[in-house]
């Protein structure tokens, strides 16, 4: 007796089907559902364009509304969109340090960014 509560002699094949992938493979299906997805697909299209057009607006009006501040003046413009404008320099800095780790010895850095290009050299042995 097999576990589906039939029994399956040497000369079939038993095969299961579910009933979604009966309905899936059906004709009544694709009709059905097609228009469901495209209905779906063209409201998330809409509303993507919507939130990128909204959102371009906004850097745009933004652009025109800033306040410029200096650095030490955070309070300077308070309730309105500020610009904080402040001259750099690595004296103020506090340097990066991979503390804990084996490059501790090899890595210090003192900036603002940090641009890290690994390389790995590798031997190809052939015959």
């Amino acid at each position: 007796m097999g576990n589906l509560g039939f029994v399956a002699m040497d000369n079939q094949v038993v095969t299961h089907q579910s009933g979604v992938s009966r309905l899936c493979n059906s004709i009544i299906c694709a009709i059905c559902v097609a228009p469901v997805l495209v209905i779906v697909a063209i409201f998330v299209l809409g509303w993507n364009e919507q939130r990128a057009v909204c959102e371009a607006k906004a850097i745009a009006q933004s652009s025109d509304e800033v306040v410029q501040v200096k650095c030490n003046s955070a309070a300077a413009g308070d309730g309105a969109l500020i610009l904080f404008s402040c001259p750099l320099s690595k004296t103020g800095l506090t340097p990066l340090a991979a503390k804990n780790s084996d490059f501790s010895d090899v890595l210090s850095y003192t900036g603002t960014g940090l641009s890290i290009t690994a390389e790995m050299y590798q031997c190809v042995e052939t015959e």
